[in-house]
Formats: C-alpha cells, sequence, structure tokens
C-alpha cells in the first residue's frame, strides 16, 4: 500500500517466523523485531494527537485459534526518581491482514517541543507450538499523522 498521506519510515524484507528460508528474499530476524522511531509534533498542529502507524506485511495468517502476529508499541519517558528511561506501553493489537493501521495515543506528552521516543515491536503469535509459528515479512512501517512527523531511529532532544 503506497498511502501518500502516510510517512515513510522504514522499508525493506525482515522475515519473522521459526522457518529459516521460508522467505529467501527477507532478512531473517526470528521471532520478534523492535524499530525505534521518534515522533516530533508540528509547531503549529492542533491540540488534538492525531497519530497512526501503518505497518505492511506478506503473508499474514489469522486462522482458527491463532489470532495473528501482535503488533505493540511502548514510549520511552525518563524516570524522575530514577533519572533511568522506562517504557511504557501504550497499544497492543494482532495484525490481520497484509495493511493494519492503529492509533497510538502518546500519552501524557510534556513540552510539545520534546520528541516522543517509541518502540514500534512486532512478534510472531506464539500460542501456536513451536515449529508451527506462522512465518510472514514486514515489508514497511508509515506515520499518518497531521499533528506530528517522525523518523527511523531515536534522536536526542534539543
Amino acid at each position: 500500500m503506497d498511502d501518500p498521506a502516510a510517512e515513510l519510515l522504514w522499508r525493506g524484507r525482515l522475515h519473522l517466523g521459526d522457518g529459516p528460508g521460508v522467505y529467501g528474499d527477507a532478512s531473517y530476524v526470528g521471532i520478534g523485531v523492535e524499530l525505534p522511531v521518534t515522533i516530533r509534533r508540528f509547531p503549529d498542529a492542533h491540540p488534538d494527537t492525531d497519530v497512526n502507524l501503518v505497518v505492511e506485511a506478506e503473508g499474514v495468517q489469522a486462522y482458527g485459534d491463532l489470532r495473528g502476529p501482535v503488533l505493540a508499541v511502548a514510549r520511552y519517558l525518563p524516570d524522575e526518581a530514577t533519572g533511568h528511561w522506562r517504557e511504557h506501553g501504550l497499544v497492543e493489537y494482532r495484525l490481520t491482514g497484509e495493511t493494519t493501521m492503529i492509533a497510538v495515543n502518546l500519552g501524557a506528552p510534556g513540552p510539545d517541543d520534546q520528541p516522543a521516543h517509541l518502540g514500534v515491536r512486532l512478534r510472531v503469535d506464539t500460542e501456536a507450538p513451536p515449529g508451527l509459528y506462522a512465518d510472514f515479512v514486514l515489508v514497511a512501517l508509515r506515520l499518518r499523522s497531521t499533528t506530528h512527523y517522525a523518523s527511523l531511529g531515536f534522536q536526542a532532544s534539543r
């Protein structure tokens, strides 16, 4: 899906599953992968947050008791008490098709000029017995938003 309204963050071919070599044209990464994303608000954006992630994959299967791969988004925020950064889960969703769009509530945003550091995780459905995981290929990650823009990787605050 080439959505002209969605900003391309990453494109490639990552094979997830428990059958290395099933997709010979994709790098095998095992049963899960996490992509770091930095999201920033447009300076003139309206106050209501509009952040949607679009995940594109090939070979996604959800049938019977198998509910499909898990997409989870976490935000990394500083812990004032310890000075360390902690992850806070924002949303978890099951992929059921080749294109999935999920709304992400960033939570307590802090100052508008501070970036939001997100981990976008994708994992095979491990409720099936090992050896029967449904292999698939992650092909793109996009941001669809009227209030924010993003880039792959974590960039420091200014």
